[in-house]
């Protein structure tokens, strides 16, 4: 393969249904050159089997790998370690993105030179029906400390997907192995890390809410991890960003007490509620 300029990373779990919608809406992106990283997570349907006949087809484009399951998080820090793009964004198996989507991001990576493009996405049914966005956004450049703050303030959305990003940043970065709504335990970190961040309102990622997918449901264990995702961001804040404790210590306090009301504290240390 060429020089690859963008490496599109996608874990796999028992996705048959929507995989090839999801490939299909990749391939048919007009940036060259480029990669598409699928690792297949245990999946126990016939995902696999679908991967590799994409792989046979472009090889060129396509790596795979396929690995016990392990969880969202460690796919995709399989996938960042095949990456070879100066560039790196994430797309979930049931998810799809606009055509366009590519070829935008990288003209203003072109034009700009931000370390992260944030765009904005659809959320879409389990009837293909647009019902609400995800993001609040205006054009231009933003600060990693405004980024943070629109974070918190829920302006902007912790999800990786709706993000490009200069590869350099997941140098010392990686995703929390085990743990579910495990972007939420990193974007904060991602936002610290880069120098410039560019906002891009454009609706091109269509996010399916589909009503079994483990990142769309909220369960005793998803909520605790929600939970642990945001003290952490907030012990995290409150050292290098204190005039952020007012947004980030509420978010944490919510977060307990709807963990607490499930009556799962024999799960997690209670010491660490000392906020």
């Amino acid at each position: 393969m060429n020089h690859v300029t963008i490496s599109i990373v996608i874990p796999v779990y028992n996705a048959e249904k929507y995989l090839d919608q999801c490939i299909d809406s990749i391939l048919a992106q007009n940036v060259e050159p480029f990669e598409l990283i699928l690792i297949n997570d245990g999946s126990k349907d016939g995902s696999w089997d679908i991967i590799r006949q994409y792989q046979e087809k472009y090889p060129e484009i396509i790596k795979a790998e396929s690995v016990d399951n392990g969880g969202q998080g460690r796919a995709r820090n399989i996938g960042l370690s095949m990456a070879q793009g100066e560039f790196v964004g994430f797309v979930d198996s049931d998810d799809w993105i606009d055509q366009e989507l590519l070829e935008r991001v990288m003209k203003i990576f072109k034009e700009n030179d931000p370390d992260l493009v944030i765009f904005n996405c659809n959320r879409v049914n389990e009837k293909y029906e647009v019902y609400s966005s995800t993001e609040n956004i205006k054009e231009g450049f933003i600060s990693s400390d405004r980024a943070i703050r629109e974070l918190l303030n829920g302006n902007i959305n912790n999800y990786v997907t709706n993000k490009v990003y200069k590869k350099y940043i997941f140098e010392e970065i990686r995703f929390l192995e085990g743990r579910v709504w495990e972007d939420m335990a990193i974007t904060y970190k991602i936002f610290l890390k880069s120098a410039s961040i560019y906002c891009y309102p454009a609706k091109l990622y269509f996010y399916y809410t589909r009503s079994d997918s483990i990142s769309k449901t909220i369960d005793e264990r998803a909520l605790g991890h929600i939970f642990l995702a945001r003290y952490e961001c907030h012990i995290a804040l409150k050292e290098v960003m204190p005039s952020v404790e007012s947004l980030s210590l509420p978010l944490a306090a919510l977060s307990a007490r709807r963990f607490y009301d499930r009556s799962l504290w024999s799960e997690v240390d209670k010491d660490i509620l000392v906020l």
